[in-house]
């Protein structure tokens, strides 16, 4: 039985595989790990621990030849999940690898969902270059269906439990192309209770004071005002470098979370991945968008009429 379709532009083939019992499970997961394993392939399960148990045991003396991650762990934050996915490939030397994973979608809110959405499209960039399939499991019977219609969007190919290979999806989208809900919505404007700084060149120190005295100020432990620190000075040093050498920067608490903008008007991002592709190995610059978006818990961009607006997300505790 074919464990992946015909060659691809890329390497890499993401596979959306919906299921909907527990036999449909084993029977798009066991064959294909077998097949991968027979071949020499590498193999990473992340999947909840009952459905890991059940696969352990199909596999039988073959099971202490895959790696497993737990789900849970796996799936907290998507910009850091992705980047492990990509550490993970990078230390295969060569080998072929099949990944498998799932994650448990009901989990998430609204602004959660859209941003694991966003991974499952940019992991079809980040990992473009790695020799192997990424099979992407749901459960019809646990999955919003929102995230079903997203899945046709975000995965270049579908396969169904059954005989046969992967193949092509007439929805996916590309993820230079790819558009969610909001994303082309203006940032409203801070809230009236909200407390702004304009900064410029010599003035950076004096914001990360006031970011940081805001930050203690609602309760956020130590090192995670130290991250949210970090995560300022990369931003207001390229806003400098980048957005006419000045800015302003507000910051507010809403809903356990401390919400800091970073705002220039030197000319809008035109990155269509800011933040989300690392920088090339050796390069000098381009770490700000990354390193913020690997630390915080989310980081938004609008750019509109020559003005970029960064809001940070970091939860108070």
């Amino acid at each position: 039985m074919p464990v992946h379709p015909d060659p691809a532009p890329d390497p890499f083939t993401h596979v959306a595989a919906p299921y909907g019992s527990e036999h449909e499970f084993l029977a798009l997961v066991l064959p294909r790990v077998r097949a991968a394993l027979a071949s020499g392939e590498h193999v990473l399960v992340i999947v909840g621990p009952g459905r890991l148990d059940r696969l352990r045991e199909g596999l039988g003396d073959d099971a202490g030849a895959i790696d497993t991650a737990p789900s849970e762990r796996w799936y907290e934050h998507p910009a850091r999940s992705l980047h492990a996915l990509l550490d993970y490939t990078r230390n295969l030397r060569g080998r072929r690898v099949l990944l498998i994973g799932e994650q448990n979608w009901l989990d998430r809110d609204a602004r959660q969902t859209r941003e694991w959405i966003r991974r499952e499209s940019i992991c079809n960039r980040m990992l473009a270059s790695v020799d192997g399939t990424a099979l992407c499991l749901y459960d019809r019977r646990a999955t919003p269906h929102s995230v079903l219609a997203a899945m046709y969007r975000t995965h270049p190919y579908t396969l169904a439990p059954g005989p046969g290979g992967p193949r092509p999806n007439d929805g996916y989208v590309p993820p230079e192309s790819m558009r969610l809900e909001g994303d082309d919505k203006p940032f409203d404007d801070p809230p009236v209770w909200s407390e702004t700084i304009a900064f410029g060149l010599p003035t950076l120190k004096r914001l990360r004071d006031f970011v940081a005295a805001r930050a203690r100020r609602a309760g956020m432990p130590r090192d995670r005002v130290a991250a949210l620190i970090l995560c300022v000075a990369e931003l207001s040093a390229n806003a400098v470098e980048h957005g006419g050498g000045r800015g302003r920067a507000s910051i507010w608490e809403a809903d356990g979370e401390i919400i800091c903008e970073i705002c220039d008007t030197g000319g809008g991002i035109t990155d269509p991945f800011p933040g989300h592709l690392p920088p090339p190995e050796g390069s000098p610059r381009g770490y700000g968008l990354w390193l913020t978006r690997q630390t915080c818990d989310l980081m938004e961009i609008r750019s509109t009429r020559g003005t970029t607006r960064i809001r940070l997300h970091m939860r108070i505790t």
